[in-house]
C-alpha cells in the first residue's frame, strides 16, 4: 500500500472537539437564561405599569364624593332606616362625630338657612370609616353633610361642586378628611344651606 504523507491527513477540526461543544453548550444555555431573565423582567415592569395605570383610570373615573350622594339617596330620605345617632337621644351632633372622627371639622351651622341636624348614621369606606349628618328643616326638606377619610393615595380634595341628576355635591377638604354637603339641586331653601359651606369651616 502507498505510505500517505502528512500533507495528505486533514487537520483536526476543533469544533468537533469534545471540550468545545461542552463550552458551546454553555455559552448556549447562559444565554437563554439571560434572554428569560430580560423578557421576565420585561414582563413584570409591563404589569406593573399596567396595574398603575388600570388604578390611576379608575380613581380618575370616580366622580367626587359620589358615595355622599349614594349614602344621601339611601338614608337621608329614608325615615325608616335605623340610625346611630338622632336629635332625639341627644341634641350633641357634634359629640357623637368626634367619638368617631378625631381633628373633623366643626358640623356645619345651618340654622340661618333653617336646617339643625336630626340624625347620623356611620357608613364605611375602602379607606376607612365614614359618616354622614342629616339636616331638616322645619317643611322636611333635608340637606346632608358626609365626611370620609381621603380617597386612593390620599386624594384630597380643592373645593367644587357637581350635579348628579337631581343632586347637587358640594365638596372640600379640611383636617385630613373629605366632606360633602348634598342637596336638592333647584331648591332656595338647599341653596341658602349651600352658601353656608361657601366659607372654609
Amino acid at each position: 500500500f502507498p505510505t500517505r504523507r502528512s500533507s495528505d491527513l486533514q487537520a483536526p477540526n476543533a469544533e468537533l472537539d469534545p471540550a468545545f461543544i461542552r463550552q458551546r453548550l454553555r455559552r448556549s444555555s447562559y444565554r437563554h437564561y439571560a434572554s428569560a431573565a430580560v423578557l421576565l423582567i420585561a414582563v413584570s415592569v409591563g404589569g406593573l405599569s399596567g396595574w398603575q395605570a388600570r388604578e390611576m383610570t379608575l380613581s380618575n373615573n370616580v366622580l367626587p364624593m359620589a358615595d355622599a350622594v349614594q349614602a344621601y339617596r339611601m338614608f337621608a330620605v329614608n325615615d325608616n332606616v335605623a340610625s346611630d345617632w338622632n336629635a332625639q337621644k341627644t341634641s350633641n351632633a357634634q359629640g357623637w362625630l368626634d367619638k368617631n372622627f378625631s381633628h373633623a371639622s366643626r358640623l356645619p351651622d345651618l340654622e340661618a338657612a333653617g336646617f339643625k341636624p336630626i340624625s347620623g348614621r356611620l357608613t364605611s369606606t375602602e379607606q376607612g370609616a365614614a359618616a354622614m349628618v342629616v339636616y331638616e328643616d322645619g317643611t322636611g326638606r333635608k340637606v346632608s353633610f358626609y365626611i370620609r377619610p381621603p380617597g386612593p393615595h390620599n386624594h384630597m380634595l380643592p373645593r367644587g361642586s357637581r350635579r348628579d341628576g337631581e343632586l347637587q355635591a358640594d365638596y372640600w377638604s379640611s383636617g385630613g378628611y373629605n366632606y360633602a354637603m348634598v342637596s336638592q339641586a333647584d331648591d332656595p331653601a338647599a341653596q341658602a344651606a349651600r352658601q353656608v359651606i361657601q366659607q372654609p369651616i
